[in-house]
């Protein structure tokens, strides 16, 4: 497993902006398990395990502070350029560390205390709803209540076992009325659905961390009620309006916003896009504020701006049939102040790429051509 001092590392390479921790949210001494209840628990959480070499006691205490690290490294950057790669401790291997039923019930209470940190200070994919702010680090979420449950089921863990599966329950149902909501913009419909496969598709991923030699009955159901639900392909125990809601999300999404459902690899070769909070990616391929914000933000010169600009250009190439980057483009031009005089210090290869129809046309195209564009038919 990846030392603490590497993934700390590894998130203040991504997000070096959450450095230095705000005052009233330092550890003060306190172990990182023990000031994960908190919402911003996490960065606490990453101050705690500054000096992981004071930590480590041999008495088992480090399986929970190792856990809390992870889900707070993971919480930090899953919306940075460049996430941390834990997902596989958070979902399954760190649970079956546990030595006992009575660990485990102590680990998944430090589970459900991370389940209220806030999200806002590292992403920008957050949707505001009349439920509360949906996004994908509630599929992340989702994926460690899925994955634990199962030993939890296995352990004897009747209490927690029971808990979690409510809560996945809740959360699943929540997202379910939030996508029958008539009150829509295109848009937002659009990042919903976008929100939704990709939870779903999170929850599928916890689901393959269950123990393999152990099927239960009740871990049969749950598979079913919880399983493939992006993929239209819900089980007989499922919540039907759950399932319509979730198949409906993921034909949307099929249908105008698949392509956007990439890893942005391109981006992470522009180091100044990871200087400050403002500049995370926001919800592709409505990306013209985003790029507004690249073409005006005074943390930036103008030749970083030219290297981000150029990067960007670049980027169109990589990813097929992701309107995303275009629609930067075009945000960034609009904005800044002397396009032009920008556009003449690309490159020409830059130059060139701006010329080409296929990407020409996206950048020139409206707000009302690009939604005519991502759902002619669902609209």
């Amino acid at each position: 497993m990846p030392a603490p001092r590497i993934l700390l590392r590894q998130v203040k390479d991504t997000a070096p902006w959450l450095w230095p921790v705000p005052v009233e949210l330092r550890a003060g001494g306190l172990r990182p398990a023990q000031v994960v209840d908190h919402p911003l628990g996490w960065w606490r959480v990453l101050d705690a395990a500054a000096d992981w070499r004071r930590l480590t006691r041999g008495d088992g205490t480090e399986l929970a502070d190792y856990l809390a690290l992870c889900l707070a490294c993971h919480h930090a950057s899953v919306a940075t350029p460049v996430p941390t790669d834990v997902d596989s401790k958070i979902r399954g291997h760190l649970w079956r560390l546990a030595s006992t039923p009575k660990q485990l019930d102590g680990l998944y209470q430090l589970l459900i205390h991370s389940l209220q940190w806030d999200a806002g200070p590292c992403s920008r994919r957050i949707l505001a709803t009349v439920e509360g702010p949906i996004s994908g680090h509630d599929g992340e979420r989702l994926a460690c209540l899925a994955g634990v449950y199962g030993l939890l089921l296995q352990r004897d863990c009747a209490a927690s076992a029971q808990d979690a599966a409510a809560r996945i329950d809740a959360e699943l149902a929540r997202s379910a009325r939030l996508w029958r909501r008539d009150d829509w913009s295109l848009r937002d419909r659009c990042r919903l659905s976008a929100i939704l496969a990709h939870n779903a598709g999170d929850v599928d991923q916890g689901l393959g961390y269950w123990p393999k030699q152990v099927v239960s009955p009740m871990m049969q159901t749950a598979r079913q009620r919880w399983g493939k639900l992006a993929k239209a392909a819900a089980g007989p125990g499922s919540d039907p309006q759950v399932a319509s809601a979730f198949a409906e999300a993921a034909a949307w999404y099929r249908g105008g916003m698949a392509a956007e459902g990439h890893r942005n690899y391109p981006l992470r070769a522009i180091p100044a896009l990871r200087r400050h909070a403002d500049f995370l990616l926001p919800m592709a391929p409505f990306l013209e504020e985003w790029g507004g914000i690249l073409a005006t933000h005074p943390c930036l010169n103008d030749e970083e701006r030219v290297e981000i600009l150029g990067g960007i250009i670049q980027a169109t190439r990589a990813v097929a049939k992701q309107r995303g980057y275009q629609r930067a483009i075009r945000g960034f031009l609009d904005a800044h102040p002397h396009p032009t005089w920008i556009l003449d210090r690309l490159p020409v290869a830059c130059a060139n790429i701006l010329a080409e129809p296929e990407v020409a046309d996206l950048v020139n195209a409206s707000p009302q051509e690009l939604e005519d564009q991502l759902c002619p038919v669902l609209r």
